[in-house]
Order: structure tokens, then C-alpha cells, then sequence
């Protein structure tokens, strides 16, 4: 059931309003005043919610990534095979950096990163590593069941990861806009599943 009290809608409210700002303006120009502004609510109740702008970033990323799926813990289906398991997760991946808010929300984080390296972190917990803790289980367990023989399931899943999301995502976040139709990242996609499986496969 969603959830639709007043209190999920404030919080909402809030931070749609801090990915908004912290788009326009980054992350350090960004004030929790100005985010109160935007959202229509008092100070105080934007600190009701968050205790400061690292939370806050934190619970933009946490939306979306719930929005793409890739971070639930249910994503990888154990009643479906191998590759169509695969195949789900990676659709769910792609659509991380998908968007246009999804890959200007990463390169203010890859702007200012540096100097406020928990924003790295935050981004990092609450997407890329989640996914690759929920990937490696997963391979773990087809490791247990015989199905695939991989020595680090940790960074088989990043690497699977990077197969996936790379090909056509990183030209996109550096602004190079190409042709890339629905139809090449599908064949891309097929294609980082059917090196990944054949690669990894236990041999009978």
C-alpha cells in the first residue's frame, strides 16, 4: 500500500526540492534554508526530516535508485534461470543512469566529490555498492548450487556491473551525444550477459 500521510508527502516535497536545487546550484551553493524555500516548509521541518544536506543527498539517491529496482533485495528471481535473472537486473542497472536527472544527479558528485568526499560515499553506499552486495550474493549462491565457478563473486559483480552500464552510459556523462537507439543497448545488454555466463559457467 503507499504510503500517502501527510508526513511521506512533506518529506517528498523536500527532496524533490533538494535534487532541484542541488542540480542548478551543486551541492556546496545549496543551503538547507534554500531548500526549505523551494519545498514551502519551514526550516525546522526540513530538519525534522534530515539532519543535514549528507542525509539529504543520501535519501535522493535512495529514491532513485528504488525507482530503477536494482537495489531491492528480491531483484535477482531464484526461480528464473541464470540469464533471464541476469537479464532483469541489468535492465534495472541500465536504468540507473538512464535519466537525465539520474546522470546530472552523478556529475555533481564526480564535481564535487573531492571536496566533500561523503558525498562520494553516500552516493556510493546507497547505489553501486548495494547493488553489487546484492549481485554477489546471488553469485555466491550459484556458485553453491554448481552453476557458476568464480573465485571473487564481489568483483565478478562489479564487473559484470561495468559491462552492463558503460558502453553507452559513460559517452552520455561526459555530454557526447550519440544514436544509441532501445534496440543497441538491448544488444549491448545480451551481449555483457553472454560473455559474463559463458565466462564464469562451471564446466561439466
Amino acid at each position: 500500500m503507499n504510503d500517502t500521510s501527510p508526513r511521506r508527502s512533506k518529506c517528498d516535497q523536500i527532496v524533490e526540492a533538494a535534487c532541484k536545487l542541488f542540480l542548478e546550484s551543486g551541492y556546496e551553493t545549496t543551503s538547507m534554508d534554500a531548500i526549505a524555500t523551494e519545498a514551502n516548509v519551514s526550516k525546522r521541518t526540513v530538519y525534522s526530516y534530515f539532519e543535514n544536506k549528507e542525509v539529504l543527498f543520501g535519501a535522493i539517491m535512495k529514491s532513485m535508485c528504488d525507482n530503477t529496482g536494482c537495489t531491492h533485495p528480491d531483484t535477482l528471481d531464484p526461480n528464473l534461470s541464470l540469464k533471464e535473472a541476469l537479464k532483469e537486473f541489468a535492465r534495472n542497472m541500465v536504468g540507473l543512469t538512464q535519466t537525465p536527472e539520474q546522470r546530472d544527479v552523478f556529475r555533481v558528485v564526480l564535481a564535487e566529490g573531492i571536496k566533500f568526499p561523503e558525498l562520494g560515499k553516500t552516493f556510493w553506499d546507497s547505489g553501486p555498492e548495494l547493488a553489487k552486495q546484492i549481485l554477489a550474493a546471488y553469485l555466491t549462491e550459484q556458485i553453491s548450487r554448481g552453476v557458476l565457478a568464480i573465485e571473487d563473486p564481489e568483483v565478478a559483480a562489479m564487473q559484470f556491473i561495468g559491462m552492463v552500464k558503460w558502453p553507452h552510459s559513460m559517452p552520455e556523462l561526459f555530454g557526447i551525444k550519440g544514436n544509441t537507439t532501445p534496440a543497441d543497448r538491448q544488444r549491448a545488454l545480451d551481449q555483457a550477459i553472454s560473455i559474463f555466463t559463458e565466462g564464469t559457467r562451471a564446466k561439466s
